[in-house]
């Protein structure tokens, strides 16, 4: 006689959690690279797991993780005091606070963790004539804050936008840069304005970008 469909002819359910693709340090601001999909057999995952990997980007680990260990919620800091997040930030890195002019207030679709491009306008002589041109200055990087809100800040979903205060006040968005990256950021600030464009977190491609100016924008449009 053969048995009726109870729990024990059942296959082994599969579940789905985030781990480590390689070492990690303690304090390490985790990026798409960092983080793969793994599927676990036995219908069990490890209490508190993720399971998208934009619940974890951005992040910062407590302590060093092995390959192959699952991220749960105790693998984060928890603390959100800008002493943490100067912690939390890698050798040769720097935290660099900015006021947006843009004035279509894209800095309410960023989120703490996520990436931006850095876009300037600024103007440059054309022989005897002055002109605006915008160029992509920094691609690929990484939000650490939107005003108050960081990376490390005690909060459940991070990846939400901020919302606009009533007061009319925007925001400032710290980014994580190089020394070279914030000495042309300052500059760009100065001589112009500087926008932040979102992109795709798993988006990490470079592209070659040579800059647009009235001339290649009118060519464009009458080429639409």
């Amino acid at each position: 006689l053969q048995g009726g469909s109870g729990q024990g002819d059942q296959a082994p359910r599969e579940v789905h959690v985030l781990v480590a693709t390689r070492d990690l340090q303690a304090m390490s601001v985790l990026s798409q690279e960092d983080v793969v999909t793994r599927s676990l057999t036995g219908g069990v995952a490890p209490a508190e797991s993720f399971q998208d990997p934009l619940q974890v980007i951005g992040k910062v680990l407590t302590s060093s993780l092995k390959a192959g260990a699952p991220f749960t919620s105790k693998s984060f800091v928890n603390d959100g005091s800008a002493a943490r997040l100067a912690a939390a930030l890698p050798e040769g890195r720097r935290a660099v606070t900015i006021n947006l002019s843009d004035p279509l207030g894209s800095e309410y679709l960023l989120y703490p963790g996520c990436l931006v491009d850095v876009l300037a306008t600024m103007r440059f002589m054309f022989g005897q004539v002055e002109q605006p041109v915008t160029v992509t200055l920094l691609q690929g990087i990484s939000v650490l804050a939107v005003g108050s809100r960081t990376i490390v800040s005690v909060e459940p979903e991070l990846a939400q936008p901020v919302q606009a205060p009533r007061d009319g006040a925007r925001p400032a968005v710290t980014l994580l840069l190089d020394g070279r990256q914030a000495e042309a950021l300052k500059l760009a600030m100065e001589e112009g304005r500087v926008s932040l464009v979102l992109r795709n977190p798993s988006d990490v491609a470079r592209q070659a970008a040579a800059g647009t100016d009235l001339a290649s924008l009118s060519t464009g449009i009458s080429r639409a």
